[in-house]
């Protein structure tokens, strides 16, 4: 009876389960890390990321779907050539600077993979308000140590 419970729920397909949007994970430093690093990791210079930016509102099908009211910030990050450091071992700021705060913008650090890409999906609703935000992103090492900003707008 389980086999086939599990060969059901698996075959079956949910209007809930499309839109399952990972978060950026939170930034987090490891103390012996910078012990024996720290002084690199001082001496390194932090890089001014490189951001493209992505606005994706959700649909106006009107289909039921779960993504039909949301919305997305897509930030796709990348360092410059002859970095010292990966994206994978730097944390992230997003500053807003002008404009409303999104609440789906943490005001923590966070973090990317090696693939660049952090995602902010909020409830839009029906009325899908416009966007016009001035975004401060920069990046910040082990030690803390913080980089130079850039900045990017997003408007939609």
């Amino acid at each position: 009876m389980r086999k086939f419970l599990f060969l059901v729920l698996s075959l079956t397909s949910f209007s809930s389960m499309g839109c399952s949007i990972p978060w950026p994970k939170g930034f987090t430093f490891n103390i012996e890390y910078i012990a024996h690093r720290g002084d690199r990791l001082l001496k390194n210079e932090v890089p001014i990321p490189i951001v493209e930016t992505e606005l994706v509102r959700g649909t106006k099908a009107n289909s039921g779907g779960s993504c039909e009211d949301a919305g997305i910030i897509k930030l796709n990050l990348s360092l410059p050539k002859g970095s010292k450091y990966r994206l994978n071992q730097l944390g992230f700021y997003a500053r807003v600077l002008e404009g409303e705060y999104p609440s789906n913008i943490p005001k923590t650090p966070f973090m990317v993979d090696n693939t660049g890409i952090a995602m902010f999906p909020w409830l839009d609703g029906a009325g899908e308000k416009p966007i016009d935000l001035k975004l401060e992103i920069f990046a910040i090492n082990q030690a803390l140590v913080i980089g130079k900003p850039v900045i990017v707008r997003i408007k939609g």
